[in-house]
């Protein structure tokens, strides 16, 4: 799961038991028009799973995971990870789901003021081009677009002709509160993006909510949706933590295009340029 702090909580787990709790990631969704909104992942978790020595490679009990890891200290780090299993495990295969690979570099900064970028990308195959694919993220706080961005209800907002999401964690309610963090939409090069706000009913237990506010189960969950249907998707981020008091804009980034790779470049003249290079495909 992908959670980022920096000067208070930016992207975050939402709360959850146990039942639910998949929906509250950080995490791509395949979702299924004609099927009820919450049907993106796969379903329930595998049957009986005490025994532990069942979970090996291949195992109905195995959901995929980290393929490499590399760290190259004060400079990056960088992880492979294939969540294919996570939706098509043999007990319960998936009719919305060919391939999903996350592979991401984070660049360390120099000192803790200075900025830091994490560059990830997600390669997405469905099984077909109705499958809705949703890039999601959940935060304390409604994010803002430098889109057109429109307020359906004060819990709905929908974005379109955006590439920048901002997330500030600072308000009154948490005054020691001051990150930001900017997160740029290198691919799909065009997206719609959608926040919600989650309901909370009168009669639900609010305990959790009335003692950690917008840090726990009321966060916002937004989505980057692409507006063209197709099956092969690539989604590209970049994502810079920030100090709300003194970074009010991203450093500038681009997307590089290859012949079979993609990638950003992040234009830094402080700490110096930084560039991230990932395959097209799962074939190279």
């Amino acid at each position: 799961n992908l959670v980022i702090e920096k000067y208070g909580p930016l992207i975050l787990q939402r709360g959850a038991g146990s039942w639910g709790e998949l929906y509250r990631s950080n995490f791509l969704k395949f979702e299924d028009p004609s099927q009820r909104s919450t049907d993106g992942f796969r379903g329930s978790n595998p049957s009986d799973g005490s025994k532990m020595t069942v979970y090996i490679p291949g195992s109905v009990y195995d959901q995929g995971g980290i393929q490499r890891v590399e760290s190259v200290p004060d400079v990056y780090d960088y992880v492979d990870i294939d969540y294919t299993r996570f939706y098509t495990i043999p007990e319960q295969p998936s009719n919305r789901v060919v391939s999903h690979t996350r592979q991401a570099v984070y660049f360390r900064p120099q000192t803790n003021t200075q900025p830091d970028y994490l560059v990830m990308i997600d390669r997405a195959k469905s099984t077909n081009t109705a499958i809705v694919k949703k890039w999601l993220i959940h935060t304390g706080f409604l994010p803002q677009t430098n889109g057109v961005q429109t307020m359906i209800n004060p819990k709905h907002y929908e974005s379109t002709g955006a590439d920048e999401i901002t997330i500030t964690n600072k308000n009154s309610m948490y005054p020691t509160a001051h990150g930001r963090l900017f997160v740029k939409i290198l691919s799909p090069g065009g997206v719609k993006i959608v926040s919600e706000y989650p309901e909370i009913t009168d009669s639900g237990d609010q305990s959790y909510l009335n003692q950690y506010g917008d840090f726990y189960v009321g966060t916002w969950e937004t989505r980057t949706i692409p507006v063209v249907p197709q099956t092969d998707d690539i989604f590209l981020h970049v994502f810079q933590p920030a100090d709300a008091d003194t970074t009010n804009t991203m450093t500038p980034t681009s997307r590089i295009d290859g012949d079979t790779m993609v990638g950003a470049h992040i234009k830094d003249d402080l700490q110096g340029h930084k560039v991230a290079m990932f395959s097209k495909t799962e074939a190279n």
